[in-house]
């Protein structure tokens, strides 16, 4: 524990395994990284954070999170840097005033009380790092928007198509993810007699293990992410992981995006075929029946070269290092 660290990088939960990646893509530009968190993914992604119980005991607040592992405090002390991942204040008793401190923000406890994890984060944070365009409308120390990284060298394409375009909708909340509207919309169109011979559509709510969800989700041609512009009461509509790693698996992505002319001033132009509601989805859909497969088979190859080159593991670390960590380290 004596060694220096560049980052000592700690969390409860890593959602969706995405602290697991962009401690990779630090590593990847260079940076001696240390994560730790304190629960395993119920999903079982192959590789994850180490898990250590000092991070996984009592909750001292929900929003943001807090815990505390005071025994952490001997290698936070070593570390030039604390990053503190998904909205999550872990208290391992140092004088955060003499560290440079990351804040990352990505899932629903930011979302549902934005002002009160400022009011703590605000106090000690350098940087902050947002994985939504809608949350840099907040009020955090230094907001920088990076998406969550894909690892395009794991997940291979698969451009290859059957007779039917195959619509696939796997949401990890159905309620979140609008899926009683998607299925709805197209429910409708299989029983129009236009399209009832153009496509074939699936919509499964099981919860599977990452590596088999990928495989059903490369079972298709098209993926529905999302299409909820509110939740709860607070505006949602956003992509995220789900959609990732559709396009490094060379699937066509239908979403919510309300945020394009901020994306594209960030990052340049994007291959989402954007939907926000569901006569935006009916519309979308009828459009994408009505390609060629000559026209298909270019929007699947355009997803996968949007995906490696604005969100691969590279693409990331290459901004992560740009927008926060080169004035840190």
């Amino acid at each position: 524990m004596s060694k220096s660290i560049d980052v000592l990088h700690v969390c409860k939960w890593d959602w969706a395994n995405t602290g697991y990646r962009f401690t990779q893509c630090m590593a990847l530009v260079g940076i001696n990284v240390m994560a730790l968190k304190g629960v395993k993914h119920a999903y079982n992604y192959p590789a994850q954070t180490e898990v250590i119980p000092q991070l996984g005991g009592k909750l001292y607040s929900n929003f943001p999170i807090v815990i505390k592992a005071p025994e952490l405090k001997p290698l936070a002390e070593s570390a030039k840097v604390i990053h503190f991942h998904a909205s999550t204040f872990v208290d391992m008793g140092i004088d955060l005033s003499k560290k440079k401190v990351v804040v990352q923000h990505g899932g629903s406890t930011y979302r549902k009380a934005a002002s009160d994890c400022d009011r703590v984060f605000n106090e000690f944070a350098d940087v902050t790092i947002m994985q939504f365009p809608m949350y840099m409308e907040h009020h955090p120390v230094n907001p920088v928007l990076v998406y969550c990284p894909v690892d395009t060298d794991k997940i291979q394409p698969d451009f290859s198509r059957s007779g039917k375009l195959r619509i696939g909708h796997f949401p990890s909340n159905s309620k979140a993810k609008g899926t009683g509207d998607i299925e709805k919309v197209c429910h409708l169109l299989t029983n129009n007699p236009e399209y009832t011979d153009r496509f074939e559509y699936t919509v499964d709510t099981n919860n599977l293990p990452w590596e088999e969800h990928i495989q059903r989700m490369n079972q298709c041609d098209i993926i529905i992410e999302t299409v909820q512009e509110e939740y709860h009461g607070q505006k949602f509509g956003e992509w995220g992981n789900t959609s990732l790693e559709a396009a490094a698996l060379g699937k066509i992505i239908v979403t919510n995006c309300h945020s394009m002319d901020l994306y594209h001033k960030e990052y340049g132009s994007c291959a989402l075929q954007v939907a926000n509601n569901p006569q935006e989805l009916t519309d979308t859909l009828e459009r994408l029946m009505g390609l060629s497969g000559d026209e298909i088979d270019r929007l699947k190859r355009e997803s996968r070269q949007w995906a490696e080159d604005k969100h691969s593991m590279k693409a990331t670390a290459d901004r992560l290092w740009s927008k926060v960590y080169k004035d840190l380290l």
